[in-house]
């Protein structure tokens, strides 16, 4: 067992492996693969805190893509005590609090992630598209104006997410 972890693929092509798993569809491979990543580099005298945070951060988006609520949010967690400044973490954050099905929403909180991300990315159009519609779901119709504005910088997301919400 010891062995294993020092031979086979590094962390950086087990991760690869993992996004690219997630990314088609074979989300049991991508928990799989991150989870052997995330292994390896623990085994390490030093960790690459940076590097665990990203693949936490990933392995809790396949978690909450599945809807299992618990493990999204450790992994999340996990990505956030190994490196704070991870607007990605925080960001899915804020989504993981805003969900019905995990939690009763706590959109104050939602968008206090959203806001930490944003401090650190404010570019981030996918995080501002996220915020304005938990700003809408809370009752704050100035998410509206959010979404105008990321439409008409052509934000592809921002005319969806309109028309669900002037429904």
């Amino acid at each position: 067992m010891f062995s294993k972890l020092f031979s086979g693929p590094s962390v950086k092509e087990l991760f690869n492996s993992g996004l690219k798993a997630y990314r088609s569809g074979d989300t049991e491979k991508a928990v799989e693969t991150l989870s052997e990543a995330i292994k390896k580099e623990n085994a390490k005298t030093n960790p690459d805190k940076k590097a665990l945070s990203l693949i936490h951060t990933i392995r809790g988006e396949v978690y909450l893509s599945k809807g299992v609520a618990t493990l999204s949010q450790s992994d999340f967690n996990y990505a956030l005590e190994y490196f704070p400044e991870n607007e990605s973490a925080l960001n899915n954050m804020g989504v993981w609090f805003s969900i019905e099905q995990f939690c009763t929403p706590d959109f104050k909180l939602s968008l206090e992630y959203f806001d930490k991300a944003l401090a650190i990315r404010p570019d981030r159009n996918d995080i501002i598209l996220n915020k304005a519609c938990v700003k809408i779901k809370s009752g704050d119709n100035s998410g509206f104006d959010d979404l105008h504005k990321l439409d008409a910088e052509v934000y592809p997301d921002a005319k969806i997410a309109l028309e669900r919400f002037s429904k």
